[in-house]
């Protein structure tokens, strides 16, 4: 099939990864599970170390490294991890270089802390130049953030970064960029404040603006039961949960944005709380994850198994692993074991907002049947949807268009009631599966019919401010331009409930191009786009008619929660290619999107001039031949620039205090009827004010603003008709 690159109007506001559209396949009207034969799953881990974090040597400061063998451990036993597991470090040395001995030496704060580097020492015997680099050996795990290329890290599933050093320098915006390429190209990454790191305001952030300074008062409390770091592959209750870190520095501290508030509230989802602020959380970060603990964790993993206190970082924190690895805390090795199995899962189509398809799960040829759905009594001529896996549910939408829920583990409770049948009885009444709920699409009043294509759903954490928790909310779109939301787990009463009905709808029925969804080549059909959640907003298609006859699809960004468009009380303000009439700085502007025939890939794309990073959302369509003179076979993919972080600002006066972005880079990507003004965290400006003194080139960050607040400084965005393309 050919691929025309279009080149698509933008209009807009504001501030910050990249990604490929990949069509979904149909899905019978039929659901099955497997059970996948033995099969070897290789993790590949790491800790990481800079000098971001350090502590002091017997020759100078160096990066601290509290917890070397978390991984070691966690390999190690065989009682705790899933068969099949090894974890590795594919970047380890084969031996024992002078350079790797030498760092490990100088860990020392004096001669003689480690009996690694003692005289006819048993530990001297295996750590000395030459010898092999074992997994019992701290050298064997251990990464240089500040060596290592951006494309080596890449290579890891899972990084682990625990410091507990009060003096950190901070990370440095390479390094920075290194880790969000990480998370943002799938991996996970967890940072854990061991007791007393702090990451200084004044010396950079993290990937995220972050701050571990609210002393732990009281004990945590569990807010999100149901979330894969407390389930899966084991079940952690309250009571567990609380023996988190039990082991661990008593000066322990809550994680929250650099003003006190939330940390990241549009990417970290809290798991356990006190008085509102983090103790441990998580969230999808592009096509990764991002864990921040300030619990503790690994010192309870790795700090008991014996071995040497090096330095005051701890037990266990010498050139070579102790030998009591039962001593490690057995709460704590399930926390890191549900963790790292939390990194395959898919919770909408293609796997996350990027489309990547990707998986590091090995899958055996031979599969077992686990369980399997009965097929409609009558199926239409439907075909249904894919299934994403979230949180141990399997959603999915049948031949019939009704929306299903069902139970990963039949005979397992997911909400703690010890029912082994969830919501709608069958397992106990001799079914194979445990169905928790299910919803008749074509009865929700959205013109859908039993023939209309729909998305493989998607599944999101959203925080609700009036019931002051966090909610998992389901999202499927239609070929009609019609989004749904369901609560994607109902509760009745404390437990999970039989029924469900939308939360809301937004968009209005248009034409149904659902017949034409289909693998050219093949004829093979294929549902509806699925919509894409980013950073606190879904991104959906809505089909505008009216006002863009020629093309009538569009982008809107949503709030997920109430389905109101982030930049107005409506679906339509502020949708994107913006229709001729919508936009009074742009008369000319083109038409919209044609027929989209896979789901919305969002991320960043980096700037080559100015190294800013573009939001950008793709959309792949089929044929042009309504308005671009295509043949039925063609296709292309839309580009459309949604938002800017990063980008290096130019004052405009002499005060210093007024700001706007180099050249055409200055148009606004998004035209935006009302500028959002009581949501701090979506789409408000926030400047990153630096001096440079010219004399010595050094930098100094002064502060972080929002725009519009004290002091004074302002980012200012033309708001002009230029066109920007962004071809994919």
């Amino acid at each position: 099939m050919t691929r025309r690159c279009a080149a698509v109007k933008k209009r807009c506001l504001q501030a910050a990864w990249i990604l490929v559209g990949l069509m979904a396949f149909g899905a019978l009207a039929r659901a099955d599970a497997f059970n996948y034969a033995g099969q070897r799953r290789e993790i590949k881990a790491c800790v990481l170390v800079s000098n971001a974090a350090q502590t002091a040597g017997m020759n100078g400061p160096v990066p601290e490294n509290a917890v070397p063998y978390v991984f070691y451990i966690l390999d190690r036993r065989q009682d705790t991890k899933p068969a099949g597991w090894e974890f590795v470090n594919p970047l380890a040395p084969t031996t024992i270089t002078a350079d790797i001995y030498t760092r490990w030496q100088n860990r020392q704060a004096s001669a003689g802390q480690d009996p690694a580097f003692g005289a006819g020492t048993p530990q001297s015997q295996e750590f000395r130049v030459g010898a092999p680099l074992t997994k019992d050996i701290g050298a064997y795990w251990e990464v240089n953030l500040d060596n290592i290329g951006a494309n080596d890290l890449q290579q890891f599933d899972v990084v682990l970064m625990a410091y507990h050093n009060g003096t950190a320098l901070g990370f440095t915006p390479d390094e920075r960029e290194k880790l969000r390429r990480f998370v943002d190209g799938g991996g996970t990454l967890w940072l854990e404040d061991e007791g007393g790191y702090n990451l200084p305001i004044t010396a950079g952030q993290f990937i995220v603006n972050l701050s571990f300074s609210g002393a732990l008062t009281g004990t945590p409390g569990l807010v999100n039961p149901l979330h894969p770091l407390v389930t899966f592959p084991y079940h952690l209750n309250g009571l567990d949960v609380t023996r988190l870190g039990i082991g661990a520095a008593p000066t322990r501290h809550l994680h929250s944005d650099p003003g006190g508030g939330a940390a990241a509230p549009n990417i970290l989802v809290p798991v356990l709380v006190e008085n509102g602020l983090g103790y441990v959380s998580a969230g999808d970060d592009g096509a990764g994850r991002l864990v921040v603990s300030s619990a503790g964790i690994a010192t309870d993993i790795n700090s008991y198994a014996g071995g040497s206190n090096v330095a005051g970082e701890g037990g266990n924190s010498g050139a070579i692993c102790g030998t009591n690895l039962t001593a490690a805390l057995p709460t704590d090795l399930k926390f890191a074991i549900n963790l790292v199995a939390w990194s395959n899962s898919t919770a909408t189509a293609n796997n996350g907002a990027r489309r990547d398809s990707a998986t590091g799960e090995a899958i055996g040829s031979d599969l077992g049947a686990r369980w399997a759905t009965v097929p409609p009594a009558n199926p239409n001529a439907g075909i249904g949807s894919g299934a994403v896996v979230d949180k141990g549910v399997v959603y999915w939408v049948d031949g019939n268009n009704v929306l299903h829920a069902y139970n990963a583990a039949p005979g397992t409770s997911l909400d703690n009631s010890r029912n082994p049948d969830e919501g709608l009885p069958d397992y106990i009444l001799g079914s194979p599966y445990d169905e928790i709920w299910n919803s008749d699409l074509t009865k929700t009043g959205t013109s859908t019919t039993a023939t209309t294509r729909v998305s493989t759903p998607t599944v999101a954490s959203v925080y609700d401010t009036g019931a002051g928790r966090w909610r998992d909310i389901l999202y499927v779109e239609n070929t009609l331009g019609v989004t749904l939301a369901y609560d994607a787990f109902p509760l009745l009463n404390g437990v999970l409930a039989p029924t469900n009905t939308p939360l809301w709808t937004a968009g209005t029925a248009g034409q149904d191009y659902g017949n034409n969804l289909a693998w050219p080549s093949l004829g093979t059909p294929v549902p509806a786009p699925s919509p894409a959640v980013s950073e606190g907003i879904l991104f959906t298609l809505v089909y505008e008619l009216a006002r863009d006859p020629n093309a009538s699809w569009h982008i809107a960004p949503l709030d997920p929660l109430t389905g109101a468009n982030i930049f107005g009380a409506t679906t339509y303000p502020g949708i994107a290619p913006a229709p001729p009439s919508d936009n009074p700085a742009d008369a000319t502007a083109g038409d919209g999107i044609y027929n989209p025939t896979g789901p919305l890939s969002v991320g960043y794309v980096r700037d080559s001039v100015t190294g800013a990073l573009d939001k950008m959302i793709y959309v792949p369509t089929g044929s042009l031949a309504n308005g671009g003179g295509g043949t039925t076979a063609e296709g292309a993919i839309d580009g459309v620039w949604f938002s800017t972080r990063n980008e290096p600002l130019l004052a405009t006066d002499t005060t210093q205090q007024n700001f706007q972005p180099i050249g055409n880079r200055a148009n606004i990507p998004w035209w935006a009827p009302a500028v959002p003004g009581a949501d701090p965290y979506h789409l408000l400006p926030v400047l990153h004010v630096v001096l440079k003194n010219p004399a010595t080139g050094v930098v100094t960050p002064v502060g972080i603003v929002v725009d519009g607040g004290a002091p004074t400084y302002r980012s200012a965005m033309a708001r002009t008709g230029t066109s920007l393309p962004r071809n994919g």
